[in-house]
């Protein structure tokens, strides 16, 4: 019954998360804002959550609904990280502080779904995500630290500790699952 009802959920949010990634392609493709990494993750991602609703309409043994989320966490873990290295490093002409607020709202996916397909790993999962993330950022602090400008390590800052916050928080709900 627990599965029956991870696969409801799934199927219910990925409607509203196709729309999403649909609608945010449209618009940044409309405003010729789409970067090179832009170009690719989209298509590949909208495909990717095509054929995982099909998996998940289509599925058959228990087996599949953890196949599913462990890819679905790959998959979201590997595009924000694509995302937010495209942030930092390979887009000039956006805005860092905008863009990293704007993905703020979608790293907590990748620490919802480590908790639904890894359970009690989950949270250390969870931890080496941020760990990648910090890892990609500091050059960039370091480096405006060390020329005195600290806008971009002031953003990144706020960036991680609202990922910390989201973690932290996602511990407490488990101990307060298991406690229940």
């Amino acid at each position: 019954s627990l599965l029956r009802f991870k696969r409801r959920v799934y199927l219910a949010a990925f409607p509203f998360c196709m729309a999403a990634l649909l609608a945010a392609w449209s618009f940044k493709h409309a405003a010729g804002r789409t970067t090179a990494i832009e170009q690719f993750l989209f298509p590949s991602l909208s495909v990717y959550l095509a054929l995982t609703a099909l998996a998940l309409l289509n599925w058959r043994s228990e087996r599949t609904i953890g196949l599913i989320e462990r890819s679905l966490f790959a998959i979201a873990a590997l595009f924000l990280l694509a995302r937010f290295f495209d942030i930092l490093f390979a887009s000039a002409h956006i805005e860092r502080g905008s863009a990293l607020a704007d993905l703020l709202y979608w790293i907590p996916l990748v620490y919802v779904i480590a908790h639904l397909a890894f359970n009690r790993s989950g949270t250390m999962i969870c931890i080496l995500f941020l760990a990648v993330l910090i890892c990609m950022g500091l050059p960039l602090a370091l480096r405006d630290l060390h020329f005195g400008t600290i806008n971009d390590a002031f953003v990144l800052l706020r960036f991680y500790l609202g990922n910390i916050i989201y973690i932290v928080l996602f511990i407490a709900f488990g101990k307060l699952k298991e406690l229940y």
